[in-house]
C-alpha cells in the first residue's frame, strides 16, 4: 500500500487513522473495536483530521509505547501485524507511516478496565452489559444453551426419553445420572438445583412452558410471492411443538408430504421419480435452523416457507462466530454444540461442517443455483430453489433472449431508417433536373384519352400519348455530349423501346386518375328507383313483407301467460333451502323463454320442484358461512392466543393436547359442537361436552346458533374466533 492510497481511503468500518501522539489506553479501544468486529487497518503518523503527515521516524519513544498496546493495554491479546510505508512529512523530510493491520478474532477482546468495543461504520461503539453477553455468545465465549432456565427442576425433564437417548449412545447408568453428570445439563449452585437451556430443548417435558416460541412453523403459499389482506395466499399454515428432535423430524416429513413430486419414464425404461427437494437438502435445511438458531431471541419461531419456486428458511439469529456469507460454505462454527452433538447422535448431523458444502453439490449436480444467505437484523434466511425453477428460469431466459433480439432488430432498422440519405435528383449531362414523381404529377396536364360514352364510368388503360410527353424529359437526354455527335448512329429499335417505357408509365398514371375520378362518381350515384311491373304495381321491399309475419314478442308473451310461475315456489323454497340453493332458485326467475311459441302439450308437463327433505334442513351451514366470511377473509384466533387460553388453567396432558388437535383440524368459519369433536377425537361424549365447556370457559369460541338448535352438532354450535375478536 502506498502513501497515496493511505491518504485517498475514508475512514469506515475497516479503516482508521491516528496521530502519532495518540495515548496507548485510547489506542486499546480501536485495536479491541477492530478485532472484535471484522477487522481492519489502523494508520500511526497521520492527523485524523486533516490527514496531515506527521510521521513516526522523529517520535521512536511514542512509537514503541503504540507497538506494545497489544499486548499490554488488550486482554486477551489482539493479533497485529505491522507495516511501514514510505512518505514525506509535512516538513518535507523523508519518513514513514505505520499501519498496523488486525484480524477479526474468533474471542472477545477487552482494555485494561475491562471494556469492551466493536467497530460500527467509522467509530467504535461501547458495549453494554446486554450486548456484550450478546457479542460473547456469538464468539462462544458463552453459550446460551448452558444458561439455567428459571423455575426448572429436573421434574421437567422426561427421563423415560433420557433413558432411550442413553441406550442409543451406549450409556449405562441411569438418566438421571447421565444428566446431573453429563454437559451441566443439571447442575446445583447454591444449594439450588438448575437445569440448562439444552436439557429443557432436549429432554423437557414441555419446552414451550418455557420457551413458547421454540417451535417450528410450516407455511405453504400459492405461487411464487407471500401476499396478504384480501390477497392473502396461504393455503397451509401447520405448527410442529415439542422437542427440537420431534419438531425436527415433524417437518422434514411434513415438508415432503406437501412438496411436488414428478414421474416419468427414463431411458432405461424405468419410470423415475423426481422430488422438488431432495431427502438431503430439505433435511439439512431444517436441522440447520433447528441447530444454530439463536434460542436466546424468545420473540419469533422458526419458519418454513414454501413457494412454488423456492423453499425459504427464517432461522432467529445472525452468522455465528468466524462464519460469514463468504465463507459459509467452508466454515463450521456451532452456536449450540451441545444441541449438535444430540443430533448428529441421531444421524441428522454427518460431519460437522459438511452440510453446506455439500447441498450446494447437490444441486449443482441437477442444474439449480447455490443457496442464498441473507443475514437481517436478527433474522437469517435461507433459500433453496425447486426443481421446478429450472422451468422457469429456461422459459425467461428464452422470453429474454427473443426481446433482446426483437429490440436489437427494431433498434436496427429505426437507424438505418435514420440514416438512410435521401435521393439525389438526376441531373442531365445538359444540366437539367429530373423531377420527382410528386412534381410531375402535379404539374402534369389533364391526357386525353379515347373513350366511348359507354364506358365514361370505366378505367380505361388504352391510351395515346398525350402533349406531357413532349414536356416529360426523355431518357435520350442522358446521353453524353460526345454521343450527341453520334445520335445519328442510334438504331430505330432503341428509340422504340425509350418510346414504349415513357408510353407505359404515362398509361399507369392515366389509369389512377381514373380510378379515382370513378370512385368518387359511385358515392354521388342516386339510389335505384324500385322496379315496376307491368301492371303498375310496386314490389315490395323486405322489411314491410316482414311486417306481416307474425311478432315474436307478442307470441313469446301470450305463451308466458299459460306457462306456470316458478317465481312464488322459489321464494316458498329459499327458506328451507341453503343459501346457495336459494340464489340458484331465484336466478332461475330470470332465465329468458327459449322458444317464441309455447304448444298446448307445454300445459299438461309437470314442472320439477325442487324437493326439500327433513334432511335439507341439516345441511352444514359450513359452506354458507365460508361463502359470506370469504369476501372478509378472517383471520382465526392465533395460535399464541390460543396457547395463552389455556396455559394457566391448570389443564391435563391429554387435555392440552386434544385441545391443539381441535385448533388444528378447525378451519376459520367452521362450525363445530360437541358431536363434532367425537369424530375427530374418537371419544366419547361426555369427554366432548366437556372440552366444549372448556372452549367457552377459555372464551375463544363464540355461538353461532343458539343453544339446543344445533341438530347434529350437540347443543349448540359455535366457531373459533378471528384474530382482535371481542
Amino acid at each position: 500500500m502506498t502513501i497515496e492510497e493511505v491518504l485517498a481511503m475514508n475512514e469506515k468500518q475497516i479503516f482508521d487513522r491516528k496521530s502519532i501522539l495518540i495515548r496507548p489506553a485510547d489506542l486499546s479501544d480501536t485495536l479491541c473495536a477492530f478485532a472484535n468486529a471484522d477487522g481492519g487497518t489502523v494508520a500511526i503518523g497521520i492527523s485524523d483530521k486533516n490527514r496531515r503527515i506527521e510521521g513516526v521516524d522523529n517520535y521512536q519513544g511514542q512509537l514503541n509505547d503504540i507497538l506494545r498496546v497489544p499486548i499490554d493495554f488488550c486482554n486477551p491479546t489482539v493479533p497485529v501485524t505491522t507495516e511501514m510505508v514510505d512518505c514525506v512529512n509535512s516538513k518535507g523530510k523523508p519518513d514513514h507511516v505505520l499501519l498496523m493491520h488486525i484480524e477479526a478474532s474468533p474471542q472477545f477482546h477487552a482494555n485494561q478496565a475491562d471494556e469492551a468495543f466493536v467497530r460500527v461504520g467509522d467509530k467504535n461503539k461501547k458495549l453494554d452489559f446486554n450486548d456484550r453477553l450478546t457479542l460473547m455468545y456469538a464468539k462462544g465465549v458463552r453459550y446460551y444453551e448452558d444458561e439455567p432456565v428459571a423455575d426448572a427442576t429436573i421434574d421437567d425433564l422426561d427421563l423415560d426419553f433420557v433413558g432411550e437417548y442413553c441406550k442409543r449412545i451406549g450409556y449405562t447408568k441411569s438418566p438421571e445420572e447421565y444428566v446431573r453428570e453429563n454437559k451441566k445439563f443439571v447442575t446445583m449452585k447454591d444449594g439450588k438445583e438448575q437445569v440448562s437451556v439444552a436439557a429443557i430443548l432436549l429432554f423437557g417435558k414441555n419446552p414451550q412452558l418455557f420457551f413458547p416460541r421454540a417451535y417450528i412453523r410450516f407455511i405453504r403459499y400459492d405461487g411464487t410471492e407471500a401476499l396478504v389482506g384480501k390477497d392473502m395466499n396461504v393455503i397451509k399454515d401447520k405448527i410442529f411443538e415439542g422437542r427440537i428432535l420431534e419438531q425436527v423430524e415433524q417437518a422434514v416429513e411434513f415438508i415432503k408430504i406437501q412438496m411436488k413430486e414428478k414421474t416419468y419414464l427414463g431411458h432405461d425404461g424405468i419410470f423415475v421419480t423426481e422430488e422438488e427437494y431432495n431427502e438431503f437438502i430439505r433435511t439439512e435445511i431444517v436441522v440447520n435452523a433447528a441447530t444454530h438458531r439463536d434460542y436466546g431471541i424468545k420473540g419469533t419461531d422458526i419458519q418454513i416457507k414454501m413457494f412454488d419456486d423456492r423453499l425459504e428458511v427464517d432461522s432467529p439469529g445472525t452468522f455465528a462466530g468466524m462464519v460469514k456469507k463468504e465463507n459459509i460454505r467452508y466454515t463450521h462454527f456451532s452456536r449450540n454444540p451441545k444441541i449438535a452433538a444430540f443430533l448428529k447422535d441421531y444421524g441428522y448431523v454427518k460431519e460437522y461442517g459438511e452440510g453446506v458444502d455439500r447441498m450446494c453439490r447437490e444441486l449443482a449436480a441437477i442444474g439449480l443455483p447455490e443457496p442464498v444467505f441473507n443475514n437481517s437484523t436478527f433474522i437469517l434466511k435461507t433459500t433453496v430453489k425447486s426443481s421446478s425453477y429450472k422451468m422457469f428460469s429456461i422459459e425467461n431466459q428464452k422470453n429474454a433472449e427473443i426481446d433482446k433480439n426483437y429490440s436489437e432488430k427494431a433498434g436496427n432498422i429505426a437507424e438505418s431508417e435514420e440514416n438512410r440519405p435521401l435521393k439525389e435528383p438526376k441531373v442531365t449531362d445538359s444540366g437539367e433536373m429530373w423531377q420527382n414523381v410528386a412534381e410531375s404529377k402535379e404539374n402534369r396536364p389533364l391526357k386525353e384519352t379515347q373513350v366511348n360514352e359507354s364506358d365514361k364510368k370505366l378505367p380505361i388503360k388504352e391510351v395515346t400519348a398525350s402533349e406531357t410527353s413532349e414536356k416529360l424529359p426523355i431518357k435520350e437526354s442522358k446521353v453524353t455530349d460526345k454521343d450527341k455527335q453520334c445520335l445519328g448512329k442510334v438504331t430505330v429499335k432503341d428509340e422504340r423501346h425509350l418510346f414504349e417505357k415513357q408510353k407505359n408509365a404515362e398509361i399507369d398514371d392515366d389509369y389512377s386518375e381514373k380510378a379515382q375520378d370513378i370512385a368518387e362518381s359511385e358515392k354521388k350515384r342516386p339510389l335505384k328507383e324500385p322496379k315496376v311491373t307491368d301492371s303498375g304495381e310496386m314490389w315490395q321491399n323486405v322489411a314491410e313483407s316482414e311486417k306481416k309475419l307474425p311478432n315474436k314478442e307478442e307470441m313469446a308473451s301470450e305463451s308466458s301467460e299459460k306457462l306456470p310461475i316458478k317465481k312464488p315456489m322459489a321464494s316458498e323454497l329459499s327458506e328451507k333451502l341453503p343459501i346457495k340453493e336459494a340464489m340458484k332458485a331465484e336466478s332461475s326467475e330470470k332465465l329468458p323463454i327459449k322458444g317464441p311459441t309455447a304448444s298446448k302439450s307445454s300445459e299438461k308437463l309437470p314442472i320439477k320442484e325442487p324437493i326439500a327433505t327433513e334432511s335439507s334442513e341439516k345441511i352444514s351451514l359450513k359452506e354458507s358461512m365460508v361463502s359470506e366470511s370469504s369476501e372478509k377473509l378472517p383471520i382465526k384466533i392465533s395460535i399464541e392466543s390460543y396457547t395463552r387460553a389455556f396455559r394457566d388453567k391448570g389443564y391435563s396432558k391429554p387435555t392440552i393436547q386434544n385441545l391443539k388437535t381441535i385448533y388444528d383440524d378447525i378451519e376459520v368459519n367452521q362450525v363445530f359442537g360437541s358431536t363434532y369433536l367425537v369424530k375427530i377425537l374418537e371419544c366419547s361424549e361426555r369427554t366432548a361436552r366437556g372440552l366444549m365447556g372448556k372452549l367457552k370457559d377459555m372464551d375463544v369460541v363464540v355461538a353461532v346458533i343458539g343453544k339446543g338448535r344445533g341438530k347434529g352438532q350437540g347443543k349448540g354450535i359455535y366457531r373459533f374466533k378471528y384474530e382482535g375478536e371481542e
